[in-house]
Formats: structure tokens, C-alpha cells, sequence
């Protein structure tokens, strides 16, 4: 009896306890607060340095602003000077190349120029090698960045589709356990002569059918393993590209400076400048740089808007995923909303829970369940006061469990880490990582669309060095 008594009080112990954790946190709307020792032990999204260089912030991305004046507000923005400074560029460099040979050529060149001076144009065009190769190697780190997010997609997304089978597999226990509770009730001839009833144990299992119903009935496998596949194949693709790009960047740049080098420094008898045989090529290699100018200008022009469109929906992603999906963060239960913000909001958190109704009902079903135990008299459970008082104590600890299991299996997998934790980590994947990348793809194009340029005007200019040496030393054998 001593027993008995003891494990009672245990009872309303916890169930004050209960009342005292969850009195923390007030709901106006007349639910039970859950998930009240909530704490972000996982990774939040953060906007990286990609995002807030190319990003504005402000902007709406509804339905409605998703339109031609919101795209050419972005090119406006931004690729249009890329536009500009490419078509600059080019017609400069063109210009000035058929003033070289044509209606202006002297006046177009370098004349009586010095050691230094051509010293400093050979330092310039070595110095555009080393810098383009260092850009190809930026260039590789971004490559392998972005792949690493292709990779990572997938196995995000899967994460998003194991969900429902660890919202069922986390029920087992608790299931299988009011079960059982179920059948002591039922099977103890001590507790069906004191009244005992298991409405509130019904009332729980109940409220777990329905979750796990709903769980099970989702299978994404398939859809996983398709998205896997087809992302791995534009991966591939993406990335041989980007390198190839890479490589005939360089190896454009490295040609130009090979050639203006051999032209200032080489043996007399055989630069390319002098040579009948290697002044086509040496045309051909100009001609298609300058084209190369023009088309690598206007394609940093398309990465800039790329980068900058993306990184506008990731300054403040959370409002624009919202906006986007259509998600009404004024209504109460909204499951969006929820998941997205609820690591910011403590009261959405513990009052506005998309599953709250099965919670609430789990929960008020288990502190009934305590209060019914609680209250449970074997004296007029005669003849069975013996069993009565054995199924009393057995109902105690399957209380205490159940208010365990339950308090872990509400918080841990219906409460807001679950889903929040996954939603930051495509967040973060998809802005900071894929977003990202573009960005640093992005600057390496210009990078390249400057270096180009700037390589074109510094090897004429070398190559005018050669040509003045050439002219005088040619002009004096005439002499002679």
C-alpha cells in the first residue's frame, strides 16, 4: 500500500512538474504549449560574402514582381555595364587595330621606344599570364564548389523524403507501448472491478494512427533516385564545360603573350611578325582574341545577372521562399511558415505547431491518463484488491514512460528541428554554396574579360617595340 501511495505522489509530481515547464510559454490561442526546450544545435543560414556583394536587399519575389520590369531591373542593375565596358573595349581595340593598318599607321604605334618602356610592356604581358592562370585555378576552386552543392542536393533532398518514416519508426515505441498499456487495463480483472478505463490510452493511439498514416503514405524513393541521376548528369556536363572554357581562356592568353614575347625577343630570322609563314597564323590567333573579347565580356554580363538574381532571393530567403511558395505568414498553422521561421519565433514555436491538434490531443489524453491512475482506489475492487493494486503500479510506470517517450517523440520529431534543420541545410546549400559558386565563377569571368583586354592592347604595343627595331635595322641595310 506504502508502495502504492509513494508511486502516486511520484504521479502528481510530474504531472506538476509538466504544468511548470509548459507554464514557461502562454498560448492565446488555447493550445499546450510543445517544444519548450527548443535550442538551434545545428547550422542557421547566414547570408556569405557571394550573396551580399551581388544581392539587394528589399526585394519582393510574389508571383506578381516575378516579372519582365523585376528581370530588367537586374540587368539594369548590373550586366549592363559588363555590356558596355565589352563594347567598349572592343571597338576600341578594333578601332585602334585598323588605325595600325591602315589610313593612321604611324600615328597609331609606339615610336623611339626605350629599353625601360618595353622592359615594362614584357613585365605586363608575363604579368597577365600569371594572373590568368591564377584565375584558372579560382576558376577550378568554384567548379568543384559548385559540384560539391550538386552533390549535396540530392542527398538533401533525401533527408526531406526520410522524414516520414522517421516520424513513423520514432512512434513505434510509443505506440507499441500504449498497446500494451492497453491490454494491462483490459487484461486485469483488479482494474476492470475499480473502473478503470482506457478512453485516454485510446485517445493516444488514435492520434498516432493518424501520423503514422500519414507518414507512410509518402515514398519518394523513386523521385530521389531520378533527381539523383539527372543533377549528376548536368553536373558533368556543367563542369567539363566550365573547364574547357577554362582552358582555351588561358591558353588564348598564354598564345598572345607567347607571341608578343617571341616578337620582341627573339632571333631576327624567325619571329612570327617578320615570317611570311607565321604571319597569318599570328593574324588569325588577333583576330579571334579581339572576337573572344567581345563574347567573354558579354557572357560575364549574363553571369553577373544570374549571380545578382540569385543572390537577391538569398538576402533574404526566408521572407522570399515564403513569397515564392505563396506561404501566408499572418495565418496561424500555416505548415510553410512554420518550418521556416520557427527557429526565430518561440511563440509559433510552442503555440502555432502545424500537427498541434494530434499533439494536443496526445497530450491532454496522457495527463488525463496520469490524473485517472492517480485516482485509482482498490478498496472496492474486491476480490481483486491484490490485482488491483499490482495493475496500479505497472499503470504508474507505464505513466512515467509514456510521459518520457512522448515529451521526446513530441518535441524531438513533430517540434521544429526536424524540419528547420533540414530547410537551413538546402538554404545553405542552395545560397551560400550553389549561389555562391556563381558568384566566384562570375568574378572570374570578369576577371578574364579584363585580362583579356588588357593582353590584346599591352602585346600590340610589345609588338610595336619589335616593329620600330625591325624598321631601323632595316632601313639600315637598305643604307648600306
Amino acid at each position: 500500500m506504502f508502495k502504492s501511495t509513494t508511486a502516486a505522489a511520484a504521479v502528481l509530481l510530474a504531472l506538476a512538474l509538466a504544468s511548470v515547464v509548459t507554464g514557461q510559454i502562454t498560448c492565446d490561442n488555447g493550445n499546450t504549449p510543445v517544444d519548450v526546450n527548443f535550442e538551434v544545435d545545428y547550422d542557421v543560414y547566414v547570408e556569405g560574402n557571394q550573396v551580399k556583394y551581388w544581392g539587394k536587399s528589399g526585394t519582393n519575389w510574389t508571383q506578381d514582381d516575378i516579372n519582365q520590369d523585376r528581370l530588367l531591373d537586374v540587368f539594369f542593375r548590373g550586366a549592363i555595364v559588363a555590356v558596355v565596358f565589352g563594347l567598349l573595349f572592343f571597338l576600341g581595340i578594333l578601332c585602334w587595330a585598323m588605325c595600325r593598318c591602315c589610313c593612321c599607321r604611324q600615328k597609331c604605334r609606339l615610336h623611339e621606344v626605350s629599353a625601360t618602356c618595353q622592359i615594362v610592356l614584357l613585365v605586363l604581358v608575363i604579368l597577365m599570364v600569371v594572373i590568368a592562370i591564377i584565375f584558372v585555378g579560382v576558376g577550378l576552386g568554384a567548379d568543384k564548389k559548385q559540384s560539391d552543392a550538386m552533390t549535396g542536393i540530392p542527398e538533401v533532398v533525401q533527408l526531406f523524403a526520410d522524414i516520414p518514416d522517421e516520424i513513423y519508426n520514432a512512434s513505434v515505441p510509443l505506440f507499441d507501448l500504449v498497446e500494451e498499456t492497453i491490454d494491462t487495463i483490459e487484461n486485469n480483472d483488479g482494474l476492470q472491478a475499480a473502473g478503470v478505463d482506457a478512453d485516454d490510452l485510446r485517445q493516444i493511439r488514435d492520434a498516432l494512427e493518424s501520423i503514422r498514416e500519414e507518414a507512410s503514405s509518402f515514398d519518394a524513393s523513386e523521385l530521389t533516385k531520378s533527381f539523383d541521376d539527372d543533377l549528376q548528369d548536368y553536373d558533368k556536363s556543367r563542369s567539363r564545360f566550365l573547364r574547357a572554357v577554362l582552358g582555351v581562356l588561358c591558353a588564348f592568353v598564354v598564345l598572345t603573350a607567347i607571341f608578343a614575347l617571341w616578337n620582341a625577343k627573339g632571333p631576327d630570322t624567325c619571329r612570327p611578325a617578320a615570317t611570311g609563314a607565321c604571319k597569318p597564323i599570328t593574324c588569325i590567333i588577333s583576330s579571334l582574341t579581339l572576337l573572344l573579347v567581345l563574347i567573354l565580356w558579354i557572357v560575364a554580363a549574363v553571369f553577373i545577372y544570374v549571380a545578382q538574381l540569385s543572390s537577391d532571393f538569398c538576402i533574404d530567403a526566408d521572407v522570399h521562399v515564403m513569397q515564392l511558395a505563396e506561404f501566408d505568414a499572418s495565418a496561424d498553422g500555416d505548415i510553410g511558415v512554420y518550418y521556416i521561421t520557427c527557429d526565430q519565433d518561440e511563440t509559433l514555436r510552442s503555440c502555432n505547431n502545424p500537427f498541434q491538434g494530434d499533439m494536443n490531443s496526445i497530450l491532454e489524453a496522457l495527463e488525463d491518463f496520469g490524473t485517472t491512475v492517480n485516482d485509482i482506489d482498490c478498496s472496492g475492487a474486491a476480490p481483486y484488491v491484490a490485482e488491483c493494486e499490482s495493475g496500479k503500479q505497472e499503470l504508474i510506470n507505464a505513466y512515467n514512460e509514456l510521459n518520457n517517450i512522448t515529451t521526446t517523440f513530441v518535441d524531438a520529431v513533430l517540434g521544429c528541428g526536424l524540419f528547420n534543420e533540414r530547410y537551413q541545410a538546402v538554404v545553405i546549400l542552395l545560397c551560400n554554396d550553389f549561389a555562391g559558386s556563381i558568384g566566384s565563377t562570375t568574378q572570374v569571368l570578369l576577371g578574364f574579360a579584363v585580362i583579356f583586354s588588357l593582353t590584346e592592347i599591352f602585346a600590340r604595343l610589345l609588338s610595336d617595340t619589335f616593329e620600330e627595331q625591325y624598321g631601323d635595322l632595316e632601313a639600315g641595310s637598305k643604307a648600306v
